[in-house]
């Protein structure tokens, strides 16, 4: 790979990304241990959540003409203040408006960290080696996934929150360190892009979008799925504390379960392909959801709840493969990357949304109660639009097939 360590590139990744789940796992267990409202966790959540999805469709055409290596070193570095700050602050300030606040800022690193990721790959990797490369990338955000609660609930279990800040803090401080000895080209540029250049893409990219039925047909059926996942994500720290009566350790384990089922399910889906349709894997991931939501709105059990909320998460994931491919092959590629981060917007809109409607309705209603009430609005919706997309859009079948399986 020339002067770019791969090797050495992916370990301030790995740092990267068990810290984000470090932060995941702790900030809404502190919030919600703090001041034992569900509503203000909840809150928290959907404040973390919207500058991400804000940020998404104009967070590549801000970097664009930059020079990578000093991102990368920048948001590293920042972070890692970020978090020393908030150690400072959260016994002066108080617990949510420190973390909350904190929260909303890592999420804007966040996409641009990972907007960076994508864009260095071209100009530092041979073609060739794409696939091994994001390939890697993804092994190592998986792992994290499931080490990342798991090492989360030792520090928490000893440290409290303070020593998951001081720790992430450490660690995005050790990534910035490592990444000073790399070498990073960063990919060529027109040049830096105008605040109306990127108004006037983001306007180009909705106006195709609402005269494309079929794109609104797939952004709505996400948007459907993302209710009852933004709702049950929201809403789980609370249900296994407050409804289940455990510890942090036991909401650990379930996002580690969670995390090492959709890793077997990514494992697992290239082989499935070869065997069956992605139209078929996305119908059996829409049933496995719309089933999961309803079932984890009545699980009195602690371990059926983490049963079926890792059910709900990995075929989130093979919904959205899905999803991916519906896109690639329907949107023209000409403007497939300004019109993917609008979707991608939209999208990931109905996550927030669904911890808002768990912050208003946790006082008013049982935790569970608001778990079947996302499983109805979606699962109308998705019949809803099942027979729209017969009998409006054109589709021969009641769910719309991959194009190239469909002849």
């Amino acid at each position: 790979m020339g002067a770019f360590n791969f090797h050495k590139f992916i370990i301030s990744r790995g740092l990267g990304a068990l810290c984000d789940q470090f932060l995941m796992f702790a900030v809404p267990l502190a919030i919600l241990k703090s001041t034992g409202s569900t509503s203000l966790s909840a809150l928290s959540f959907v404040i973390e959540w919207i500058p991400r999805v804000l940020f998404f469709p104009i967070a590549g055409s801000l970097l664009q003409g930059k020079n990578f290596k000093k991102i990368f070193l920048s948001l590293d570095l920042f972070r890692c203040a970020a978090l020393a700050a908030a150690f400072l602050l959260v016994n002066i300030t108080g617990i949510f408006a420190t973390l909350t606040t904190l929260m909303a800022v890592m999420s804007l690193c966040y996409v641009l960290n990972f907007v960076s990721i994508e864009s260095i790959i071209p100009a530092n990797v041979p073609r060739e080696e794409y696939a091994m490369v994001h390939s890697r990338i993804q092994t190592v955000e998986q792992f994290s996934q499931i080490l990342g609660p798991a090492i989360a609930i030792v520090i928490f279990s000893h440290a409290d929150v303070n020593g998951i800040l001081l720790i992430s803090a450490a660690l995005f401080l050790l990534s910035a360190a490592n990444l000073l000895t790399l070498s990073i080209a960063s990919p060529e540029s027109a040049g830096v892009t105008k605040i109306r250049d990127i108004l006037h893409a983001n306007r180009a990219a909705f106006v195709y979008l609402f005269e494309d039925k079929k794109i609104i047909y797939l952004c709505t059926m996400t948007w459907i799925v993302n209710i009852i996942y933004g709702v049950v994500l929201a809403i789980s720290p609370a249900v296994i504390l407050k409804h289940f009566k455990l510890d942090s350790g036991a909401l650990g384990v379930m996002q580690s379960v969670a995390a090492l089922a959709s890793v077997l399910l990514f494992y697992l889906i290239p082989r499935l392909t070869l065997r069956f349709s992605v139209t078929l894997i996305g119908q059996l991931s829409l049933l496995i959801i719309l089933v999961s939501g309803l079932f984890l709105g009545l699980a009195d059990n602690y371990y059926i709840y983490v049963a079926l909320y890792a059910l709900l998460s990995a075929f989130d994931g093979g919904f959205s493969v899905y999803i991916r491919i519906m896109r690639s092959t329907i949107i023209p590629a000409a403007i497939l990357s300004r019109v993917i981060g609008v979707v991608g917007m939209l999208n990931l809109l109905s996550i927030p949304v669904g911890g808002m409607a768990v912050s208003l309705l946790s006082e008013k209603t049982t935790l569970q109660n608001i778990i079947l009430l996302a499983f109805a609005l979606s699962f109308v919706l998705t019949i809803v639009l099942l027979f729209v997309g017969r009998l409006k859009f054109g589709y021969k079948k009641y769910f719309p097939q991959v194009p190239k399986e469909a002849s």
